[in-house]
């Protein structure tokens, strides 16, 4: 989808919410300058169990484990919630923050707020419009949403800049400065509970996404023939268009140094490790595989 075209998407639909005059200039002065977590929620944190969150706030949840959209003074014309995960290994827990909006000033409302946002194409060949706030880690998204509703959800969430993720040592962000290559799976998959995947049988982690991922950033861990023992990592990094892809690749580069080309395959070497960056250009994606140095 072009961005004219999700800009006409946003745009269509009357107002949804019964709002005075003015409504729009205090909602987006109650949004600030930068998205960040909406104040009333804050005590529901990302990944939180539902069974926990409904005890912090009753009335954000319905009878079965869903967010209800719930209205507050300092979010005039707006509809606050959250969104749901399921998981075999961790139970239902909270999802992203929700900003439910009437379409027609939607976007109107978001571009005074935050400034204009980026346009990125998403798996389903649909846009979305993003805004960071790298201070707080905190990334907003808005979709063109169900064409038959009058309103439209801006989706908030934690996300790791991608330099941060790259890390600035010899390891990566998420391994806190211990190598997981030669670990065994279980016990670094132990030391981060907040991370295991939410299903039970998984070698992966379940990271923040970076600016450009569409969900979680999933580093897959592979292991050795005893099945214990962590071999390798692959971390997936999804880009939303040219631009995207190119910085992507540029930071890679930058924190590893010029790779050497083998075929479709770019390669990375540091003291201790190997870099492989391959493309998937279907699904938007770069692979970096890590072993250790050959």
């Amino acid at each position: 989808m072009r961005r004219s075209d999700f800009l006409s998407a946003v745009i269509v639909g009357a107002g949804l919410f019964a709002s005075p005059p003015g409504a729009a200039a205090d909602l987006a002065a109650a949004l600030g300058p930068r998205p960040t977590i909406p104040a009333p929620l804050a005590r529901v944190e990302q990944r939180l169990s539902v069974r926990e969150a409904r005890k912090r706030m009753p009335a954000l949840f319905n009878d079965v484990d869903t967010g209800n959209e719930l209205t507050f003074p300092e979010y005039p014309g707006a509809k606050l919630s959250v969104s749901v995960r399921s998981s075999t290994a961790r139970g239902t827990r909270v999802g992203d923050y929700l900003i439910v909006l009437p379409k027609a000033r939607a976007l109107s409302v978001l571009t005074k707020a935050w400034g204009k946002p980026a346009a990125c194409q998403r798996d389903d060949g649909k846009s979305a419009l993003l805004w960071w706030n790298a201070g707080d880690r905190v990334r907003a998204s808005l979709e063109a949403g169900d064409p038959s509703s009058n309103a439209v959800s801006v989706e908030l969430g934690r996300y790791t800049p991608l330099v941060e993720l790259l890390g600035d040592g010899a390891t990566f962000s998420f391994e806190a400065g211990r190598p997981v290559l030669g670990r065994g799976l279980y016990q670094v998959l132990d030391e981060h509970p907040e991370w295991k995947s939410p299903f039970s049988d998984s070698s992966q982690l379940s990271l923040p996404p970076t600016e450009w991922d569409e969900g979680e950033c999933q580093v897959e861990l592979l292991v050795a023939d005893d099945g214990k023992t962590i071999r390798s990592f692959e971390v997936p990094l999804g880009y939303g268009d040219a631009a995207s892809r190119e910085a992507i690749r540029a930071a890679i580069e930058r924190r590893f140094g010029k790779p050497k080309r083998e075929g479709d395959k770019m390669v990375f070497s540091t003291a201790k490790r190997q870099l492989v960056l391959t493309e998937d250009a279907r699904n938007r994606l770069w692979y970096l595989a890590v072993s250790p140095r050959p």
